[in-house]
């Protein structure tokens, strides 16, 4: 069951106050700025449904005492006057759970409701609160602190172009290293549950750097370390992860148009048998299954509903979290097993073959390895990431010839073993995560140090206030701050 919009602060089921049962709670209808963020928080959602605490906050006039029952509610919106009214009924009331469950759900019914004023595409189907039970450590509303955050950040992104924020900061930062950006897919969905790039928002943002910086090849960065020359000032290095076929028919034309390099990293197993990588082969078979319950030992052994797209995602990461330090034929064997269960045949035409791979390394694209099967090598056994990173190369060399490539760390995850070992079979580079490090220099870097920033799924706007704004110094002076000592 899910909230409805009333008119007049009229409850969805019926007019009972949680507190005292006179019927005035709904009648009320607070309105949002008295239900503040203060005065609800610590929801947990658990397989039955809902638990949490109450911070005793006055939000009903009907009375002053903390509910008996801390259940779930259907936030309704009245359309007249833009409040909003939690309606409590046996009948939509989900079982709860025990309060002792670690994540917390977002408070958002008061934004989502202003947001529903706003004049953005698709806003006014975001007024209410569902209250179907979800799985463990699931918010009910995905979408909510998303939406806010968005919003926030778009106004945010253009009030800083707009001034000229963005402009000061290109010209107090000419003498800078080299910044290295990554994307995946350039559609815009979230296929397997990882978010693609909008080929049009990409041309914007290459529109941009083309601009306003130097755009060079990975090699080329690579060789001034390796060299100890100075990197180009102010430069921009572009990667692509995975290899999906999607970087050949939208990303590719708009490479060639602005004549930019870019490298792309490629699972190499991918390019041979046409398979997604793991994971993303994983959330397809989850996104798309209409089966409502499933039983796997690594979903608890009980029935997990998969009725809501929160449910089926919720699902996935814990199966992911359960198989991620598995070899590959063990993934694998999960994998078949889910796809079997949940009624979901895998796509097998979304990644490059090598062919693909070859034109567009005739065409200016460098090739790069990003593993085998994409394991995350830092969670595996150092055995099992060894056989990946051989593997890789030995694909690289026997299918393109390549014989000193660069290398991507699958997911970030890395150990010092790993990255010795990714040394020895002669990669020229590797990335680590480092999200403090904006540039790559002689002086804080080597090819085997390199950090990179994702390419947002977002307007140009948003890349411009991102790389020339202040956005980054506030972040790191508000991580500096949260690491400081508190006064006493």
């Amino acid at each position: 069951m899910t909230g409805a919009i009333a008119s007049g602060g009229a409850c969805c089921c019926r007019n009972t106050c949680p507190r005292c049962a006179n019927g005035a709670w709904c009648a009320s209808a607070t309105p949002i700025s008295a239900i503040s963020r203060a005065a609800w928080e610590g929801y947990t959602v658990a397989p039955g449904g809902w638990s949490g605490r109450h911070r005793n906050t006055a939000i009903s006039s009907c009375c002053t005492r903390s509910p008996k029952r801390r259940d779930s509610a259907a936030w309704t919106l009245t359309s007249s006057k833009r409040r909003m009214a939690p309606c409590w009924s046996t009948s939509c009331r989900p079982s709860l759970a025990p309060a002792s469950a670690s994540t917390s759900c977002a408070w958002m019914a008061g934004p989502a409701a202003w947001y529903a004023t706003a004049p953005m595409g698709g806003a006014s189907r975001l007024v209410t609160m569902p209250v179907t039970p979800v799985p463990m450590n699931v918010c009910a509303t995905p979408w909510s602190d998303t939406v806010m955050k968005e919003l926030i950040r778009d106004l945010a992104s253009r009030g800083v172009v707009g001034v000229g924020l963005s402009a000061l900061g290109r010209r107090l930062r000419r003498d800078e290293g080299t910044m290295i950006l990554y994307g995946h897919r350039f559609r815009d969905d979230d296929e397997g549950y990882l978010q693609g790039l909008n080929p049009a928002w990409f041309e914007a943002q290459l529109a941009y750097l083309t601009r306003h910086y130097e755009i060079i090849p990975l090699s080329t960065l690579v060789g001034c370390l390796e060299q100890g020359r100075a990197v180009p000032a102010r430069s921009v290095v572009l990667t692509i992860d995975d290899g999906f076929r999607d970087n050949l028919e939208h990303a590719f034309p708009l490479l060639e148009r602005y004549r930019v390099p870019a490298t792309i990293f490629v699972v190499t197993r991918s390019l041979t048998t046409g398979e997604l990588p793991w994971s993303e082969r994983l959330g397809v078979l989850f996104q798309r299954t209409r089966v409502p319950a499933i039983t796997h030992p690594l979903l608890g052994g009980r029935p997990w509903p998969l009725t809501r797209p929160v449910q089926r995602r919720a699902a996935c990461q814990r199966v992911k979290a359960g198989i991620v330090t598995r070899g590959r034929e063990d993934r694998d064997a999960v994998i078949e097993t889910l796809a079997e269960r949940l009624g979901i045949e895998p796509p097998s035409d979304r990644m490059l073959n090598w062919d693909d791979a070859r034109l567009l390394q005739a065409n200016g694209i460098e090739i790069g390895g990003h593993g085998y099967s994409h394991a995350l090598l830092g969670r595996v056994s150092l055995a099992e990431a060894r056989r990946e990173i051989a593997r890789c190369r030995a694909d690289l060399e026997h299918f393109l010839g390549l014989q000193a490539a660069s290398f991507c760390l699958p997911g970030g995850s890395y150990t010092d073993a790993v990255v010795e070992e990714v040394r020895k079979r002669g990669f020229r580079s590797c990335f680590r995560p480092d999200y403090h490090k904006r540039y790559n220099h002689s002086a804080n870097a080597d090819p085997f140090t390199l950090a990179r920033w994702g390419l947002p799924n977002a307007p140009g706007h948003h890349l411009e206030a991102e790389l020339d704004g202040p956005f980054h110094g506030m972040r790191r002076w508000l991580h500096r701050l949260s690491l400081s000592p508190r006064p006493l």
